[in-house]
């Protein structure tokens, strides 16, 4: 019985999804909607620091404010 059910779902899931995958045109074009712009990648230029006092001393150095990015956990939210 619970064989029947999961091959159904995923049948009916395939029917639903497979004509709307291939309606959106081109896999290039998909690719180029999901993939971030030039705009949206420039967090990726700034040279981050590892180290906090070094940071501090070219921040201060610099006159410039520091900015701290930091987060509480595991980076996979498996906690």
């Amino acid at each position: 019985m619970m064989k029947t059910i999961t091959v159904w779902s995923l049948l009916s899931g395939l029917l639903l999804t497979t004509g709307a995958v291939f309606a959106q045109g081109s896999l290039q074009d998909r690719v180029n909607n999901i993939l971030p712009s030039a705009e949206e990648d420039r967090f990726l230029e700034i040279d981050w620091r590892m180290d906090l006092l070094e940071a501090r001393a070219e921040a201060n150095a610099d006159g410039k404010p520091m900015f701290m990015w930091m987060m509480n956990g595991h980076p996979f939210g498996a906690t």
